[in-house]
């Protein structure tokens, strides 16, 4: 999970996207969700967060931190495809997501 500013922001330094892209490259799924109490991640709204869509990072909407990180816990425990899991992961499963 990445914690980003407002919308979906986050730095952009070179050795931070090739941990993205490493990341991705290994089979590692990465959810943005905002800092924010408020408001919602809009990857690609900004440079800074299109870089992070780029990258293979997923959109958390308003997804809040703690609903993330149980969420992480339970579709990844289920052992689903990638294309599945990124399903489960961008979807409103229980009321975690607004609509």
């Amino acid at each position: 999970m990445l914690e980003t500013y407002g919308s979906g922001n986050a730095p952009t330094q070179p050795w931070f996207l090739r941990c993205l892209e490493t990341a991705q490259a290994r089979g590692i799924h990465v959810l943005n969700v905002s800092q924010c109490e408020e408001g919602r991640v809009e990857q690609g709204r900004y440079e800074t967060s299109a870089s992070l869509l780029a990258r293979g990072v997923l959109g958390g909407d308003d997804i809040t931190t703690e609903a993330a990180i149980t969420k992480l816990m339970f579709v990844l425990g289920q052992k689903k495809s990638p294309p599945e899991t990124i399903r489960l992961l961008t979807s409103n499963l229980r009321g975690e997501i607004t609509l």
